[in-house]
């Protein structure tokens, strides 16, 4: 990102409602600071994976965002409990905060009670595996995890209906198929950017989640075509699938014609 790019940006978008900003990890606090001054119409800021912001624009963010409601700060490393303590406390219109477990201090969980601040947090469940879930969505069915997953997880959640593992990159095959035996109420799966997923797991997809209607497999470059025919085919309550064109068969499309499944492409 060029230097001073974000600071014309905020001038030049002054009403601006929504900004994500996440993982610019050359980010620095001076640019973003100077970029907020002008954004004071702000409602959404995403800065997940912002490792060069510190605690003083945390400091400016409240400040400068008299109307924001919603903040994403996972994976600001530089972003300290106390920080994300003064936001929660300052920030007079937030309703939701995506931020790691260990900085949310028992004054940040006190105010964000009284305040009905919906919170996300991050837990760490193994040595190695990170999930992610946002409060009271495992209720609707709903469930978003970042690299990587564990069994131990997924036996917890057997009735989602709804299940986003976009761009777990280190994501394989054996983790993923055990995990898909769990699922059997799915209804909606995104793996777009898995790059570690292969023709077994879609095998595993139609074979485990029987009521499975929306599938996203972009980006997915160790899935071919043939598994994707095999998908069409056999998944029988499909009613959508995010795919590349070049990984669409013949008889792929005839199939998705015939069952009135919408292929999309984008």
């Amino acid at each position: 990102m060029e230097p001073g790019l974000l600071t014309t940006l905020g001038q030049s978008f002054t009403n601006l409602r929504k900004l994500d900003l996440s993982y610019n990890v050359k980010l620095a606090d001076e640019e973003f600071i100077s970029m907020l001054a002008s954004l004071n119409c702000l409602r959404e800021l995403n800065v997940r994976g912002c490792e060069g912001l510190t605690n003083a624009s945390m400091v400016s963010m409240f400040k400068s965002f008299k109307q924001l409601d919603i903040a994403d700060l996972v994976h600001c490393d530089g972003i300290e409990a106390e920080a994300v303590e003064l936001f929660v406390l300052n920030c007079l219109r937030l309703r939701h905060i995506c931020v790691e477990e260990s900085k949310f201090s028992d004054v940040s969980r006190s105010w964000a009670s009284k305040k009905i601040i919906e919170r996300c947090c991050f837990e760490i469940v193994s040595e190695k595996i990170t999930l992610f879930l946002r409060y009271g969505d495992s209720e609707r069915g709903c469930l978003s995890i970042m690299p990587s997953f564990e069994m131990g997880c997924g036996q917890s959640f057997t009735n989602l209906r709804n299940l986003d593992l976009s761009y777990n990159v280190k994501l394989a095959d054996e983790e993923f198929i055990l995990m898909l035996e769990l699922f059997d109420c799915l209804r909606e799966l995104k793996v777009r950017g898995s790059r570690g997923l292969t023709n077994a797991s879609v095998v595993s997809m139609f074979k485990s989640c029987k009521q499975l209607e929306s599938v996203d497999i972009m980006n997915c470059p160790r899935i071919e075509a043939k598994a994707v025919e095999l998908f069409v085919l056999n998944c029988l309550r499909l009613r959508q699938i995010h795919v590349e064109e070049s990984k669409l068969s013949d008889v792929s499309r005839l199939w998705a014609s015939k069952k009135f499944i919408e292929v999309i492409v984008d």
